[in-house]
């Protein structure tokens, strides 16, 4: 019997709409690492682990190159949080006001799911120029019976989490990270996680929706830079 080497993850199928376009993305996700793939692009984004660093490569399919962008973890980590942490100056907390849930339920997928919406003014407050294109709220529908897709939210906000630690070196980082992380998990056991998530990024709204969720023995090749890519 042959034995392939690899870690315990979940490997996520997700229909994103943006700017009127329509892709699908694949993503692997492990305590240590993520792989996110496009049907439709050739690129392919891995953010991993490794010790204490943390590493973000972009890889070019076309022509088998690969950007190394671990430099921008620290901004990356920074932005994907701000939606959570509100400042008065120098005075920062995690907002437990962001996510407000409504009484509106709907089945998607099969499953019971509830109206949350996102609201988005810490976001707006940091957002300098931008503030304006960003809106007030947005709207997600959260599921708590899709056990795997619990899991792997879970798993995503373990690595989220751990980078974040890594990366913002702010003396008062590792105790706003410690109570964000407790608001996030009770959250994901309260209303469960999105099936369908609405987000902001610099180019407009991108709405993912996740279709497959599974768990499953993920090679460690999936997280390494693959043999002949060179770098630009």
């Amino acid at each position: 019997m042959l034995f392939v080497l690899g870690v315990l993850g979940y490997r996520m199928v997700e229909v994103v709409e943006m700017a009127g376009q329509v892709d699908t993305l694949l993503t692997y996700i492990t305590p240590d690492a993520m792989r996110v793939e496009s049907k439709n692009q050739p690129f392919v984004r891995i953010v991993r682990v490794k010790g204490e660093k943390v590493e973000i490569f972009t890889l070019d399919e076309r022509d088998r190159t690969y950007s190394d962008m671990s430099q921008m973890a620290s901004m990356m980590s920074a932005m994907a949080l701000s939606v959570f942490i509100r400042c008065d100056g120098e005075n920062c907390q995690v907002d437990t006001t962001v996510l407000r849930p409504t009484d509106e339920y709907k089945r998607i997928r099969g499953f019971r799911a509830r109206k949350v919406f996102v609201y988005l003014g810490n976001l707006k407050r940091t957002a300098g120029g931008m503030a304006a294109d960003i809106p007030d709220s947005v709207e997600n529908w959260f599921v708590k019976d899709w056990k795997s897709l619990r899991a792997a939210d879970s798993l995503r906000l373990v690595l989220m989490i751990r980078i974040a630690r890594l990366t913002l070196t702010d003396p008062k980082a590792g105790e706003i990270l410690n109570d964000l992380e407790v608001y996030l998990n009770s959250n994901l056991r309260r209303y469960g996680a999105p099936v369908i998530s609405t987000t902001f990024m610099p180019n407009g709204l991108v709405k993912a929706t996740r279709v497959e969720v599974k768990r499953e023995n993920l090679k460690e090749s999936l997280f390494s830079l693959p043999e002949g890519y060179r770098k630009r």
